[in-house]
């Protein structure tokens, strides 16, 4: 029996122009696994210092690449991969907002050989005053945890 673990996995994110949100997206990712790698596709706004002062103590990665071609653009999730040291890569989107709860939630599912790995309950909006507001999705609208190999 295998259990998922937070050593086991690294956040990954390509983003651009998401000041409003990539605080509020690595507060909690990086509380709960203590790194991430950041892909900036060439923000204008203020996304990578802010990555950066939210980075503080923690190991999180920021690659820095603009003037991508849409050919480019396409494979950052394969270079995300290739950069993602263990065994899986959790792939989010820069205004994904987990809490902490539900990444620890992650850490109760049995991983059985073969079985795909996905988050149920998305959320990517939170306002000034806490409050969650729940992302509408559909299964083709899921953050999947992808092995590296």
């Amino acid at each position: 029996m295998a259990w998922l673990k937070p050593e086991y996995i690294t956040p990954c994110l390509m983003v651009i122009n998401e000041e409003y949100w990539i605080y509020y997206v690595l507060r909690d990712l990086l509380k709960v696994f203590g790194r991430a790698i950041v892909v900036d596709t060439g923000s204008i706004d203020a996304t990578k210092s802010i990555i950066k002062d939210t980075a503080k103590g923690a190991d999180l990665q920021l690659i820095e690449r603009s003037n991508n071609t849409p050919e480019e653009l396409g494979q950052i999730r394969n270079y995300l991969r290739e950069l993602c040291t263990t065994y899986w890569m959790f792939l989010i989107d820069g205004d994904e907002i987990y809490r902490e709860d539900q990444l620890y939630g992650m850490f109760t599912q049995e991983i059985k050989s073969g079985t795909p790995v996905c988050m149920g309950t998305l959320y990517n909006v939170e306002d000034c005053n806490g409050h969650i507001m729940n992302r509408v999705h559909d299964r083709s609208n899921r953050d999947i945890l992808f092995s590296p190999e």
